[in-house]
């Protein structure tokens, strides 16, 4: 529980530092993972093999959104405030062979 909480924190803190759809995802399974969380405990008649279950596939859509939009983070078009000016690299010296 402490595990999906502080990382429902971390995802809804990068939501309102960068502009990812992704995040919006993984945040809405981590806080659905949570409530999942909540309800065993409440509810004696769910069984244990329905939370973890249900636990399992929300991480896995936590995975999936991770893996299809990290494209941007690794050299995919970035948008919003990540975007940065790309500088070229300074040219290179030529050296002469005598």
């Amino acid at each position: 529980m402490m595990v999906q909480l502080l990382t429902a924190l971390a995802i809804l803190w990068l939501i309102f530092r960068y502009d990812r759809w992704w995040l919006f995802v993984a945040s809405g399974a981590l806080i659905l993972c949570g409530l999942v969380t909540v309800l065993e405990i409440l509810d004696p008649a769910l069984s244990l093999y329905a939370a973890v279950s249900a636990q399992l596939g929300l991480w896995a859509l936590v995975y999936l959104s991770l893996l299809a939009g990290g494209g941007t983070m690794a050299g995919g078009r970035m948008s919003g405030r990540a975007h940065r000016r790309v500088v070229a690299p300074p040219a290179r010296l030529h050296v002469l062979n005598i």
